[in-house]
């Protein structure tokens, strides 16, 4: 009896790592979505103030945007990874979900009560390592989620602080042409009463 208490908390363990790694997931992807939604803006607003840019630098912006394109999909597809792991069994096994949802209610009454318990032991065996398996993709793919994302959050910011820049130096030209402009005047108005 104590092989079957400890097999079924190791199961509910990894329904919890399961958890675990869903709940990293879906971090990775809220992080990719909302840069992923904000971003078009700054892009938009770097591509066009690079026209004027030497071909080394606009093709250094173009690098940028590629690269936050890339990382952004990447921590995308694996966040998706994690949320839709594989889902069979390791072997044939009683306990397996899949075996019961194939079954009626009655055949698998009947099925379970022609068990012995050596053989529901070894079903329960065959239900940890598969959600061992299961467990170990799932983290693989949430740390490779959380990483592209993180990626792709630092590109955002390096693609949005330069679309500040180009404002801020717009911005600040033409002030200095309305500034000559305004004492050209006022000097003017001073010689000529």
């Amino acid at each position: 009896m104590l092989k079957n208490e400890t097999l079924i908390h190791l199961l509910e363990k990894l329904t919890m790592l399961h958890d675990l790694a869903d709940k990293k997931a879906y971090m990775a992807l809220s992080m990719v979505g909302a840069v992923s939604l904000v971003s078009p803006q700054y892009i938009k607003e770097v591509i066009e103030n690079s026209n004027s840019f030497h071909n080394f630098w606009q093709f250094a912006i173009f690098i940028a945007i590629a690269a936050f394109l890339i990382v952004a999909l990447s921590g995308a597809y694996f966040a998706i990874r994690t949320l839709l792991p594989r889902t069979n069994s390791s072997g044939p096994s009683i306990v397996f979900w899949g075996n019961a949802a194939n079954k009626k209610v009655t055949d698998l009454q009947d099925e379970w009560s022609k068990q012995t318990d050596d053989e529901l032991i070894k079903g329960l065996v065959i239900e940890y390592h598969s959600n061992a398996q299961i467990a170990s993709q799932k983290f693989k793919h949430a740390k490779s989620a959380l990483y592209f994302a993180s990626a792709a959050i630092a590109l955002f910011f390096i693609i949005a602080m330069s679309s500040l820049n180009f404002k801020q130096k717009d911005n600040n030209h033409h002030s200095i042409e309305i500034t000559t402009v305004v004492k050209e005047k006022s000097n003017d108005n001073l010689k000529h009463p």
